[in-house]
Order: structure tokens, then sequence, then C-alpha cells
């Protein structure tokens, strides 16, 4: 009985090894996957900041043109707000808060 007992026990520790393995590739799958997301996250949202600040989109605007296109933006703004169209974007890289 003894030699059973001792066969179930490795065949269980066998088994609980393989699955603890599977969990460790998978875990580490997950792990660099999450990587590269996040990696491309911070490059959208670089990209989203630097195109934000694109003042080639106002080149050659006179100072009262300008004046103009920066209450349409403000109203727009509004309208978004207003709307709930608008997006959070934080400056340290981590998502907003929903709710």
């Amino acid at each position: 009985m003894g030699n059973e007992y001792n066969d179930k026990e490795k065949i269980l520790e066998k088994k609980y090894s393989d699955k603890q393995s599977k969990l460790n590739v998978e875990i580490c799958n997950l792990r660099t996957e999450y990587n590269s997301v996040k990696r491309e996250l911070e490059s959208l949202t670089a990209e989203v900041i630097i195109k934000h600040y694109d003042f080639s989109d106002y080149d050659g605007l006179a100072s009262e043109e300008c004046k103009n296109k920066l209450t349409l933006l403000k109203n727009e703004e509004k309208d978004l707000i207003k709307n709930n169209n608008a997006l959070s974007i934080t400056s340290n890289g981590s998502p907003p808060l929903s709710g």
C-alpha cells in the first residue's frame, strides 16, 4: 500500500510541476504582451500630444486670426465637454479613471 501511495504522490507532483511550468510560461507571455501594449500606448499617447501641439497649423496666421481660431477651439472644447465627448489626458502616462 505504501508503494501505491508513493506512486500516486509522484504522479500528482509531476502533474503539479507540469501545470506550474505551463502557468509560468503563460505568465511570461502575458508580461511580454503587456509590455508591448504598454509601449504602444506610450507611443500613441506621445503622438497625440505631439499632434495636439502642432504649431505648424498656425503658420501664416495673423494675430486676429489666431484669436478667432482660439475662440473657435474653445467653443469646440466646451461643446465636447457638454456632450460628454471630451477625453481626459494625464501628463504622467496613466490612463484616466473612468466614472
